[in-house]
């Protein structure tokens, strides 16, 4: 098929193939569909599924999957060429719509996680309406492994939370807080209270109590345990108890001999009453990784450009009061 046949057949297509050929191309990137869809936010049988259907209606097939991956045919290497030059258009048009409507407009969407919105979150938010009280904030707590995929839709302005998935994507921005410690603990009769060292396999003979934990902590538990099992796709980890809210993995704490895991800041006054007992483990994966992710290239407001020098001294604050 000659390349202006098959633009014409795309450009009939519709706004559907567009995307299609987005994820073609994040398969062809990655010579993965396990790795696109976890990039893409989706399941593999999804982008598989996608993908079929895209071959279909081209009549042509894009990809050959064996053990190690996807391998791109010849048909299917012509077909992303003759594309790119469309996608790249298509993405400096809806880039240049976004800018238009955002640039003068006094709103900020939000699209948070948990851990942002129990936080620093409300004392930035607090400290734009005082700056700026013509500017209209909305917020929606979503779950951390869905904030990647709404980077690039044009629902929210700003997604703050865990970052790991979303920078592994190039048409992503990211503006990374520093990583934030976390913590291992357990109320004050439970037997590893005591004790001077913890590993991780002591931890892993009881419950764990925490939110949904992401790839880069998961592969540094052991394979069994109590602690709890690893998704089928590997992207995170759901604990034995996943109680994503501070109050509910407090309560589960003290009242059984369950592990929390969460922020140090979260617990502190506990800690310091002596009902909870830190466990002495640390290392540099045993974190947060946050940050503030934005659309490559696309125009920001100014009401968002302000937003984003609140939120990060908000964020610094909050973790580091001293350093004010």
């Amino acid at each position: 098929m000659s390349p202006i046949l098959m633009m014409h057949k795309m450009h009939h297509m519709g706004g559907a193939v567009l995307r299609e050929l987005k994820y073609a191309s994040a398969v062809a990137r990655y010579q993965s569909y396990r790795k696109a869809a976890q990039v893409l936010g989706m399941s593999q049988s999804q982008l598989t599924r996608i993908i079929q259907a895209l071959e279909r209606d081209l009549g042509l097939t894009l990809f050959h999957r064996d053990r190690n991956g996807a391998a791109i045919t010849a048909e299917g290497a012509a077909v992303l060429a003759e594309a790119s030059a469309l996608l790249q258009s298509e993405e400096r048009f809806q880039a240049r719509v976004a800018s238009i409507r955002s640039v003068t407009k006094k709103q900020i969407r939000l699209a948070v996680g948990a851990i942002v919105a129990q936080t620093w979150l409300p004392t930035a938010i607090a400290r734009v309406a005082q700056k700026h009280p013509l500017v209209s904030i909305s917020v929606r707590e979503v779950d951390w492994w869905k904030l990647a995929e709404l980077v690039s839709g044009d629902e929210f302005d700003i997604i703050l939370g865990e970052c790991s998935e979303a920078e592994q994507n190039p048409d992503v921005v990211v503006h990374h807080f520093p990583d934030r410690p976390a913590c291992f603990f357990v109320r004050e009769s439970h037997e590893l209270a005591g004790r001077s060292r913890v590993s991780l396999g002591d931890i892993a003979r009881f419950a764990l109590v925490a939110p949904r934990l992401p790839a880069r902590i998961v592969k540094q538990f052991p394979a069994i345990g109590k602690h709890g099992q690893v998704s089928s796709d590997g992207r995170y980890m759901l604990p034995t108890i996943e109680a994503p809210g501070l109050r509910a993995i407090l309560d589960i704490i003290l009242g059984s001999n369950a592990i929390g895991m969460s922020l140090p800041e979260f617990c502190r006054e506990e800690i310091e009453r002596g009902t909870l007992v830190e466990l002495p483990l640390r290392a540099p994966w045993l974190c947060i990784h946050q940050g503030i992710m934005l659309p490559r290239g696309r125009e920001v407001s100014p009401a968002v450009r302000a937003f984003i020098g609140i939120a990060k001294s908000a964020e610094r604050n909050y973790f580091t009061p001293n350093l004010k």
